[in-house]
């Protein structure tokens, strides 16, 4: 689907930030993964826990195309913290089999990736009955941090 430019240290830190909601995951193994939108020089980085979706927006070094992708956070990160300081050369391919493959300096990482279409919507089973299903909650990961540990307790 396209080639994209991504600087290793942001991208580390966006998903340092949504991993309480990746660790928190429940019985749906796509809550392990983290939702990556490019969207030419912002990208957004998403995990859903529940009824509450942490997100992080960071800038990419140029202006890419648009592209998201669904891929598994712990592997991710992984690969990322690899290459802290550097450029990551990011290449998407869609349709039957979901890759991503990750560049730096001479290596290259194939990561197999979910269907972004399969991102779980938030889950509003704990909506009052008869009632108007709430508004998502999507918050900045920076100002959720610190009350994210409650949270598992609210939720």
């Amino acid at each position: 689907m396209g080639a994209f430019q991504i600087e290793a240290s942001a991208l580390k830190a966006a998903l340092a930030v949504v991993r309480p909601a990746v660790e928190a995951k429940g019985a749906n193994p796509l809550a392990a993964y983290v939702h990556v939108q490019i969207d030419g020089e912002r990208v957004t980085v998403t995990a859903n826990r529940n009824t509450v979706a942490m997100e992080v927006v960071i800038k990419a070094p140029q202006d890419n195309g648009r592209c998201a992708i669904l891929a598994p956070h712990d592997r991710l990160s992984q690969i990322v913290a690899l290459y802290d300081g550097e450029t990551l050369s990011l290449s998407y391919k869609g349709g039957t089999k979901h890759a991503l493959t990750i560049r730096a300096a001479r290596a290259s990482h194939v990561l197999t990736c979910a269907d972004p279409g399969d991102w779980p919507a938030l889950d509003w089973s704990a909506a009052v009955p008869g009632g108007e299903p709430p508004s998502p909650i999507i918050l900045s990961a920076a100002s959720w941090a610190h009350l994210w540990p409650a949270a598992a307790y609210a939720s």
